[in-house]
């Protein structure tokens, strides 16, 4: 197949394409999206047509991003970039890479993409367009063991209970995570939307458990009940809030096990950075290594550095 890159037309998305983007994002293979989950998540992207077809794109979230110590950046997050198979290796991901910096800087900074396939092309044209591997993703499970009764949990599954503490939320993640950087910021409807808009909301059941100390909240943690992917009834803790403190990092994950076998899964997994403490944490408790995967990120204005300083992963923020 014989193609010029100046029939190739690159445009920044319009609602007019939601159509054609959903098409594509569905016969890629990646996650369906719904018009609705691309909206409530504040999806954009940019375009590749040859004339009128959609034949690739690059779709992102668009957030703000910690610096740490309560302040953001704008910033993109990719989900499902594709490039129909026949147009592949004529330069048009490149094409509309570029295209991201004329459209979406200076207002957005920076760009996140999460990639498991080190080693293969694909892997290797990020590398080639300038980002950077962060940081590994380690993914974890442990099987369900018995553990006392805890009594001082709750379990939030509806939004107009979570909405009554959202505030509280909000200010127990900023305390615990305020240090480090790189992670979406969170707002009062952040767990609310996540519940009723987030991509994966038919394949998920989502809950928020909250361990108290009176009406003080001393950990939470967002959790999806699932068989996604293979078949395995689990708990995918898909946020984990708590002090730096090995008892009360225990006792949360004990309430979470506690949970856990009320319900009936056969598995708890979770994901976080290699050099991240949350990784020895739950090493301690007895998760093991399942897989790897990479966080990479590039800065859109090429003449600065990615920001130092301690990486924070929630699964939650990617998935």
């Amino acid at each position: 197949m014989q193609i010029s890159t100046r029939k190739i037309i690159i445009k920044k998305f319009h609602t007019k394409n939601m159509i054609d983007v959903l098409s594509l994002i569905d016969r890629s293979g990646h996650t369906v999206r719904s018009a609705e989950s691309w909206i409530e998540n504040n999806m954009s992207a940019v375009l590749a047509f040859d004339n009128d077809n959609l034949i690739g794109a690059i779709p992102f979230e668009r957030f703000n991003v910690s610096l740490s110590d309560g302040v953001y950046t704008p910033a993109l997050w990719i989900s499902a970039a594709y490039v129909d198979p026949e147009y592949r290796g004529f330069g048009i991901g490149t094409l509309i890479d570029q295209a991201i910096n004329q459209y979406f800087h200076p207002k957005y900074q920076m760009i996140l993409v999460v990639r498991k396939d080190e080693g293969t092309s694909a892997f290797q044209w990020y590398q080639k367009i300038g980002y950077t591997t962060v940081s590994k993703i380690i993914s974890l499970r442990l099987g369900i063991i018995h553990t006392p009764i805890h009594q001082n949990y709750q379990i939030i599954d509806a939004c107009h209970s979570l909405e009554k503490v959202s505030d509280q939320l909000c200010n127990f993640f900023d305390k615990n995570n305020h240090s480090y950087i790189g992670y979406p910021e969170r707002t009062q409807n952040f767990w609310c939307n996540k519940f009723k808009y987030h991509y994966y909301n038919e394949s998920y059941t989502y809950s928020v458990l909250i361990r108290q100390n009176g009406k003080k909240i001393i950990s939470f943690s967002l959790l999806g009940r699932t068989t996604m992917n293979d078949g395995v009834d689990r708990l995918d803790i898909l946020e984990f809030v708590s002090p730096h403190d090995t008892y009360e990092q225990h006792e949360a994950y004990n309430s979470i096990m506690h949970y856990a076998q009320s319900i009936g899964v056969v598995e708890l997994r979770i994901q976080t950075l290699e050099a991240d403490p949350l990784l020895q944490y739950a090493y301690n408790y007895g998760f093991t290594k399942r897989w790897e995967t990479n966080l990479m990120a590039k800065m859109l204005n090429p003449n600065t550095t990615l920001p130092q300083g301690k990486w924070r992963f929630f699964h939650v923020d990617y998935l």
